[in-house]
This record gives structure tokens, C-alpha cells and sequence, in this order.
């Protein structure tokens, strides 16, 4: 890869690290396991803000839409040269993990409005039906982003053989 990014884009095994923009992807839709983290500390009233985001009782479901940035976290963890061919695996795939959770999502809320009619969303609720359109846009059109799931560090064991 040319170096087209600055020298402290890069980790201690000179990889690119994650871009902010790619942080607040992570971020967003990894927030139903903040919320519930947050809730869990919230002593006073653990269900308030999970009742203010959204239906408290999809809660279950929302942290299984979110399970593929899950596994880009933990790949991300994992991101080191002796790393596994799983760990490669799900590094080379992380934006489209990152896509299918954006995707799970928007249909996960489309499907609650169609289908359950007593369930209303607020619009804290709904936006991330605006909000996940713009995330595959950033995904798929991002050389960056491109450039940062193709990287990986060199096993140099293996290389050595």
C-alpha cells in the first residue's frame, strides 16, 4: 500500500489504525451494548434509558444485530502478526460485517413499525433509518476504510517457512 496517509496513521506493526469516521460507525452501532453497559451502572433506574432509546423488550434482539461490529472489535483486538486465519478472516470482511449490522438494524425498525403495531417508536427510536443509509454510503465508498480492512500485519513466521 502507498503511503498516502500520514505516519501517525499508522499502529506500532504499521498497519492503519481505525479512522475517527470508522470509530463513530463502531460506536453507533455498538450502542445497543452501550446502552445496555450504561443501563447495568444506572442504579437508580436500570430500564430508564433503555425505555428513552427504544422497545426495552427488543433490547435482545438489537445486541444480535449488532454481533458482527462485535466481531470487528474483537478482531481489531486480535490484530497482531501471529493473529489466527479466523482473526484475518473477520478483518478482511469488517466492512461488510460492519454493513450486515447497519443492514440488520434498518431492518430490524422496519419491521417493528410493519409488523408490530403497538410498538412506537420516538425518534431517537427511528433514527437509525437515516442514520445507517449514511454508514454503508461511508463503508463502501471510503478508500480508507478500504485500505484499513485490507491491512493486516505480516505473520513473519510464516513468511520465513
Amino acid at each position: 500500500m502507498p503511503n498516502q496517509y500520514p505516519f501517525n496513521a499508522y499502529d506500532k506493526n504499521l498497519c492503519l489504525k481505525l479512522n475517527p469516521g470508522l470509530w463513530l460507525v463502531i460506536i453507533f452501532l455498538l450502542r445497543p451494548y452501550i446502552i445496555a453497559i450504561f443501563s447495568l451502572v444506572n442504579m437508580s433506574d436500570r430500564m430508564s434509558l433503555i425505555r428513552m432509546v427504544g422497545p426495552g423488550t427488543g433490547m435482545t434482539i438489537s445486541t444480535i444485530m449488532a454481533f458482527p461490529a462485535i466481531m470487528v472489535i474483537y478482531a481489531w483486538i486480535k490484530r497482531t502478526p501471529d493473529a489466527s486465519a479466523r482473526v484475518r478472516w473477520i478483518w478482511r470482511h469488517g466492512r461488510e460485517l460492519l454493513a450486515a449490522s447497519a443492514l440488520l438494524t434498518i431492518i430490524y425498525i422496519l419491521a417493528i413499525q410493519l409488523f408490530f403495531k403497538t410498538i412506537k417508536l420516538n425518534l431517537i427510536g427511528v433514527l437509525p433509518i437515516v442514520i445507517c443509509p449514511v454508514i454503508l454510503y461511508y463503508l463502501y465508498k471510503s478508500q480508507h476504510v478500504r485500505d484499513i480492512f485490507s491491512d493486516f500485519p505480516e505473520n513473519k513466521s510464516q513468511k520465513t517457512e
